[in-house]
């Protein structure tokens, strides 16, 4: 079965995530240019592969491993990784944005995630 991750996009730049056979990587490209900014930035060693699509949400980019780990990067020209978050459960699916929700699907669980006023 051949997994296929769409990428997101963020202020005029396209960002992919890489599968564990390409190093777990993300690659930023100016969408209308076709320039490659930065390629194969290594995400974390030893983490596995990505499954989900990444997604983009205030300014920032985001990407969901398999072991359950979410890496938050900044939308940029720089490569910077700024938090990581852990479910601690396998997570295979694309997370789904819905208003001001975000569904993540794990393995046993569906976690719907907002922002706390």
């Amino acid at each position: 079965m051949a997994i296929t991750r769409g990428p997101a996009k963020q202020n005029g730049a396209v960002f992919l995530a890489t599968p564990f056979q390409v190093a777990n990587a993300l690659c930023m490209i100016i969408a209308d240019l076709g320039r490659l900014v930065y390629q194969k930035q290594r995400i974390r060693e030893g983490a596995t592969s990505f499954t989900a699509s990444p997604w983009a949400a205030n300014g920032k980019i985001f990407a969901l491993s398999e072991d359950g780990d979410t890496f938050v990067f900044q939308a940029g020209p720089e490569y910077k990784l700024l938090h990581t978050n852990a479910l601690d459960e396998m997570c295979m699916a694309t997370p789904a944005i819905a208003g001001p929700r975000l569904l993540i699907r794990t393995l046993t669980r569906l976690h719907c995630l907002r922002e706390m006023k």
